[in-house]
């Protein structure tokens, strides 16, 4: 399940609330083709994989978020994952299987201290 993000201060929350967990975040906007595209891509992923949080932030409606915390966002969509309150890496595209190799590589590292 997807949640959406409407201000900097649930962004921080979710950061420094769920350390331990992989966290997705999608920033995008409603008039991005491409972000239209990759949204129910995105939907069947945080599906699939429910131990990670999956988050939309349009930055239309939050566009302070990016200077506040000073994101790497240059277009969209860009994904940004999280773990341990710091930023692991971002992709700036609609490509799903570059944004679930990321994920596996994190789920990955999530269990190798087992």
């Amino acid at each position: 399940m997807i949640q959406q993000i409407f201000e900097i201060d649930e962004f921080q929350k979710i950061i420094n609330k769920y350390t331990d967990t992989l966290l997705v975040f999608d920033f995008f906007t409603t008039w991005c083709g491409p972000c239209k595209k990759i949204a129910p891509e995105y939907e069947k992923i945080s599906e699939k994989y429910s131990d990670c949080l999956f988050f939309k932030i349009d930055i239309e409606d939050c566009d302070d978020i990016v200077d506040e915390f000073n994101l790497p966002i240059e277009k969209f969509p860009t994904f940004l994952f999280y773990k341990n309150s710091a930023l692991l890496e971002n992709i700036q595209s609609s490509d799903i299987l570059n944004i679930e190799n990321i994920i596996q590589k994190y789920n990955e590292d999530l269990f190798a201290n087992l």
